[in-house]
């Protein structure tokens, strides 16, 4: 009887100690890597010229980690290059290369039943080369969203932030729809919008769309 009692007392606590380390793990789907296909242009005005790069065509790498329910760190990285290019309305002849990439990636908070709320910081780095000339600059975006709660079929997300560069500042913007196939696997597509202006009142505007898919775990 007493071995009996013991063994009912260690086979309580080894349920215990699971139900504690369930509590303390993100479900599955928590964690997750984005691989997206993205096309877009580019619209610069300095108040001389007007410059459209169009027909932008690259890629949208993104990854997010919850180590509890109401933190996460999340990074990603895009990059297009476009070769049409127009000045004032005319096209400029043969292959004018025009690449941008935004590296971006930092932590932030969440909360929420049925409709997540959060708000992230994080570094941010932007690159324009155009044929060979680079230019790069680099500091803060800080954003708010709101996401669905990671359960059913349709996964989606709306988030606005502000970007504080040392030479340019400005909004971005950027939704997300998806399906979720199975709880590992999901369709994602978006749209992303960067609305840029440098210290010399240049503007600056960057569109994409993204196409892909996401890898849960």
């Amino acid at each position: 009887m007493k071995n009996q009692t013991m063994l009912r007392s260690k086979t309580g606590a080894a349920w215990l100690a699971l139900a504690l380390c369930g509590a303390c793990t993100p479900a599955l789907g928590a964690n997750w890597i984005d691989g997206r296909f993205a096309g877009g242009k580019y619209e610069i005005d300095d108040d001389i010229d007007e410059v459209e790069a169009k027909e932008a065509e690259g890629f949208d790498l993104r990854a997010q980690f919850e180590p509890d329910e109401h933190v996460f760190f999340r990074a990603g990285y895009l990059k297009s290059k476009s070769d049409e290019i127009e000045v004032n309305d005319v096209d400029v002849p043969g292959d004018v290369d025009f690449e941008f990439d935004m590296l971006r990636g930092g932590v932030g908070l969440q909360g929420g039943h049925g409709l997540r709320y959060y708000g992230v910081i994080e570094y941010g780095e932007a690159g324009f080369d155009i044929e060979g000339e680079e230019t790069e600059d680099d500091g803060v975006i800080a954003s708010v969203g709101l996401s669905d709660d990671g359960n059913g079929p349709l996964l989606w997300n709306v988030e606005a932030g502000v970007v504080a560069f040392d030479d340019i500042e400005g909004g971005v913007f950027e939704a997300t729809l998806g399906y979720r196939l199975n709880p590992s696997v999901a369709l994602v597509a978006g749209v992303q919008g960067y609305r840029l202006e440098d210290d010399f009142d240049g503007e600056l505007d960057i569109t994409h769309g993204t196409l892909g898919v996401r890898i849960s775990f």
